[in-house]
């Protein structure tokens, strides 16, 4: 397996406000090594510049590819190196740092309609512990349907199916205003104080499935590195 170095959790973020920021890092990210993390000749793994967990990194493709929607069967075989390289650093992050059950999960996926220019793919851990998770939009982007794994999409693409079709986009932001569950007991919060303060305590292993029947993409897409 690929040797990866230690997790810089206090890396500062670049200081760009720019929408093409993950777009200049992809093409050139010899210029941004203060916050890469691993690279190869096809993709760049960066820390992500507000993590939502302990652990949260932003795997890109060097091609560039706007967001998931762009995505072909052409890419089938960019998006298993994507797959391979994120499983890999999830397992060694897991085998350095995390020891005990409920925290040795990673989830890996995309979300539907991104917040930035330039595909990339979430690797993070289920923990989501932290100062920068603040709204209710931050957390349903990874508890809903919004975050599509990449096992899920791998599979798509092999159907031939597109992902993300426009006529789907108000249905995937209408994902983000729903209520907010905690996502290893499912109980129900009112607002993101209250569920933090849950998260922080709640003890029940996480096991990727949500509480409605229609919420189902997720429930069979993480990684459980034991």
């Amino acid at each position: 397996m690929q040797t990866f170095p230690p997790y810089e959790s206090s890396v500062k973020p670049v200081q760009r406000g720019d929408l093409n920021v993950l777009r200049a890092i992809a093409s050139n990210p010899s210029s941004f090594p203060e916050i890469v993390y691993f690279a190869d000749d096809q993709v760049v793994t960066i820390y992500d510049a507000f993590p939502k967990s302990r652990f949260h990194l932003l795997l890109l493709p060097r091609q560039y590819i706007p967001e998931v929607s762009w995505l072909a069967p052409c890419h089938v075989g960019l998006l298993q190196h994507m797959i391979k390289v994120g499983t890999e650093i999830a397992t060694f992050l897991t085998q350095q740092y995390l020891k005990s059950k409920e925290e040795q999960t990673f989830m890996l996926g995309f979300h539907a309609i991104p917040s930035l220019d330039q595909l990339h793919m979430h690797i993070i851990s289920t923990d989501f512990v932290s100062p920068f998770l603040k709204t209710r939009k931050h957390w349903n982007s990874f508890h809903t349907d919004f975050f599509l794994p990449a096992s899920y999409v791998l599979e798509e693409l092999k159907a031939g199916r597109r992902l993300v079709p426009a006529k789907d986009r108000e249905k995937y932001v209408n994902l983000l205003k729903r209520p907010l569950l905690c996502h290893r007991c499912k109980e129900s919060f009112q607002n993101m104080k209250a569920l933090k303060q849950h998260v922080s305590e709640c003890r029940q292993l996480f096991v990727a499935k949500q509480a409605d029947a229609s919420q189902g993409i997720i429930d069979k897409y993480f990684i459980k590195l034991n």
